[in-house]
């Protein structure tokens, strides 16, 4: 065939090789006698150098084993850019009723039940790997969490918690994480967190698998922001002025009228979900019943859920979903920023609040959303194939605080539904 009868069949410029005598000319514009070998440098630079015979090679087929060979490496770069979203051994499923896990379990995969009926068949899986995660910092919600995520994502953390004991600087700003002898900036670069920007700032959609957050009983929460100089994050500056306002003018008025103002205001309501849909947590907006919606189906897509009413617990299961070592830093395990008040010692109680026009009703959706995800991943993970494993063997010392919190929220619950029915 002679060589313009090649162009003009494969287009000028085409890729493939153009035969003159017996030379062969590459798609890299390399000239090589009959029978050299051509590497692939292009898909070699993922896949390694492949060195293909040429002698005997008709120039279709290196086209075609050429296209075999890009769509493998594109490939591979989609399984790694989809690992993340491997939940306990199986791909995630997207479906209208949220995440759920493919069909057919791994081996080793036993069935476990909650509340008596059947759910998916789980096993015990690997730790799961994130080149970065973003923390879900809302505002009164365990700032101390951040020590557990700090330890799972940084190298040189220090390991002594009398190192850093009450310096809760490490939550705030690099520079108190500096101090401890950490990798700051390779830190800063793997995890995407509001906790160098010295802030609470929201997710969406786009970060949602790998996100991270702990939830609140909104009750507690607004108490906790309430004592805390009416913590408002987000809020413009201006309403900020008028509602601190307010509150003076209330001075001599009783605290639960004066609390009764703070939660009223424009604003302060609903900063959980607000959170999970791209707000700030006192940004004044109205959420509609789709936002809700949206915002619970949020809530089973994140990578991991905990709750500050279990915060132990909570850094338990993180340890055993995400980490994969031997939780034993008992550094974790402490609160090492002092709440805000002493509940004991405010006039106010939760159930002066709950099953009242106090009550966060948008956020106490959020919150029971969270606790079934929390309770879901915790009977997933309390099985005999995850404790026989160091990173899950704690999980047997927190399972009855877990199971008798969880029988009082439901019986709380079911008080409330039956004071509103």
């Amino acid at each position: 065939m002679r060589s313009s009868e090649w162009s003009d069949r494969n287009g000028s410029g085409g890729e493939g090789m153009v035969e003159s005598g017996n030379l062969r000319r590459g798609v890299y514009g390399e000239a090589r006698r009959e029978g050299d070998e051509v590497g692939w440098s292009r898909v070699g630079s993922r896949m390694g150098t492949w060195k293909v015979p040429m002698s005997g090679f008709r120039l279709g087929h290196y086209g075609r084993v050429q296209s075999v060979l890009l769509i493998l490496s594109w490939s591979m770069v989609m399984i790694l850019v989809v690992r993340p979203r491997v939940l306990d051994g199986s791909l995630v499923k997207e479906s209208k009723r949220g995440t759920r896990m493919a069909s057919s379990p791994s081996p080793g995969m036993e069935r476990v039940e909650e509340n008596g009926d059947d759910m998916e068949e789980v096993g015990c899986p690997t730790a799961r790997y994130y080149p970065s995660l973003v923390w879900l910092h809302i505002p009164k919600c365990g700032t101390s969490f951040s020590v557990a995520l700090h330890s799972l994502l940084c190298d040189g953390f220090p390991k002594d918690h009398e190192m850093f004991r009450g310096k809760w600087d490490l939550v705030r700003n690099k520079g108190g994480f500096k101090q401890l002898g950490a990798n700051a900036s390779w830190c800063h670069q793997r995890m995407n967190s509001a906790i160098y920007r010295g802030g609470h700032a929201p997710i969406n959609e786009s970060t949602y698998f790998k996100a991270v957050a702990l939830f609140r009983n909104p009750n507690a929460r607004l108490l906790s922001a309430f004592h805390h100089d009416r913590h408002a994050y987000g809020m413009p500056r201006a309403d900020r002025e008028r509602m601190e306002m307010q509150q003076r003018t209330m001075q001599n008025e009783s605290e639960l009228r004066r609390f009764e103002s703070f939660v009223t205001w424009p604003g302060i309501r609903g900063c959980q979900a607000k959170m999970l849909l791209g707000h700030h947590c006192a940004t004044r907006r109205s959420l509609s019943q789709s936002d809700l919606t949206s915002a619970v189906r949020a809530v089973d897509r994140l990578a991991f859920v905990g709750l500050t009413e279990l915060f132990n617990p909570s850094v338990c299961l993180l340890h055993c979903r995400l980490m994969g070592y031997d939780l034993k830093k008992e550094l974790e395990m402490m609160n090492i920023r002092p709440g805000s008040y002493n509940e004991n010692s405010s006039e106010i109680r939760l159930d002066d609040i709950g099953g009242t026009e106090l009550e966060d009703l948008m956020d106490t959706n959020i919150f029971n959303a969270a606790v079934r995800r929390f309770q879901r991943d915790w009977n997933r993970m309390k099985v005999s194939s995850c404790l026989h494993q160091p990173r899950c063997q704690c999980m047997d010392g927190f399972d009855n605080e877990v199971q008798d919190w969880y029988r009082e929220y439901q019986r709380t619950m079911a008080l409330r539904r039956n004071m509103t029915g």
